[in-house]
């Protein structure tokens, strides 16, 4: 079976995604998986080695790029085209795929339900995490008995040489990923976190990201250092990960990395670790969306229970 995924973004939706093919792959290796995905996140289907082929999605390049990626897309043919975007411009991307099926969420918006057959609820007749309502896709080709953690390995992960040298200092390690794409998704006491678990913690303290905001002279700076192919292999050997809703949660999740997560604007039900209480997770939600009114002496006392 010939499967294509379009799911170009955002890299937390996409590790979403990848858990259910992952499903997929495991139940049949025959399955072959190709994936429409944004140039500058491609390198987490490479660490899985789950996805044979990438076609790449090069937002903001004008309609002939577009053009292009549709052209390249229609010199294969697929059993099945899987819309998990559900935007217009993924279902016309499913509409021109030589497909004999072309599926997509149930959800899907701007139009683009009407370019492809939109999946039936599956056994959670009222999904609520992003991850559940892409389930259906499972049942659509005839997969219904799988692990309800969805588990993801990221073999081709690896980190370069100079990381190594630096994290081979620690016997154990916590990472702090203070960025979000929102403002508002940001909590503001990651500094003073750091500073903090340096008092109790004799465990290395790593801060990782891409932009070099606020000082962590405490800490080990990774920021702007690391690929998103290199990110799994960080969070998969350390004891704990402190995150923003962000894609460095779901990797965590992924992995079942014991994780603090923290929301504000956005819903813990609909994003959070998956499944919910699952190894060690820990979630805080701000009072009225508010991700600033999660209190610095709360998420301390969390972690402090954790015993690390």
């Amino acid at each position: 079976m010939k499967i294509l995924v379009i799911k170009p973004s955002s890299l937390g939706d996409v590790i979403h995604a990848l858990r259910v093919m992952n499903v997929a792959k495991n139940y049949n290796e025959r399955i072959s998986i190709d994936w429409v995905i944004k140039r500058e996140i491609a390198g987490i289907l490479d660490a899985t080695g789950i996805v044979e082929n990438s076609f790449y999605f090069d937002r903001g390049q004008g309609l002939l790029s577009y053009v292009k990626l549709i052209l390249e897309i229609r010199k294969k043919k697929y059993d099945f085209c899987m819309d998990m975007q559900g935007l217009l411009r993924s279902g016309v991307i499913a509409a021109f795929s030589k497909s004999k099926f072309k599926i997509g969420r149930k959800d899907g918006r701007e139009f683009s339900t009407l370019f492809y057959e939109k999946v039936k609820e599956g056994y959670i007749k009222k999904p609520n995490h992003a991850i559940e309502k892409l389930l259906p896709f499972l049942d659509r080709i005839g997969i219904n008995n799988f692990p309800q953690d969805l588990p993801l390995s990221y073999p081709h992960s690896t980190l370069n040489e100079s990381v190594k040298i630096e994290l081979n200092r620690f016997m154990k390690y916590i990472v702090l990923f203070p960025e979000s794409r929102r403002k508002d998704k940001e909590w503001p006491d990651f500094e003073k976190l750091a500073t903090k678990l340096k008092q109790f913690l004799d465990v290395g303290i790593i801060i990782a990201g891409t932009q070099k905001k606020g000082n962590y002279a405490e800490a080990i700076d990774l920021r702007g250092r690391l690929s998103v192919n290199e990110l799994p292999e960080l969070i998969k050997k350390s004891a704990l990960i402190i995150s923003n809703d962000s894609a460095p949660l779901h990797i965590a999740s992924s992995l079942q990395v014991p994780s603090i997560s923290l929301f504000g604007p956005t819903d813990s039900r609909n994003y959070g670790p998956y499944p919910p209480g699952l190894n060690q997770s820990v979630v805080f939600n701000g009072k009225k969306d508010q991700i600033r009114s999660i209190e610095l002496n709360s998420v301390v006392d969390s972690i402090k229970a954790m015993k690390i």
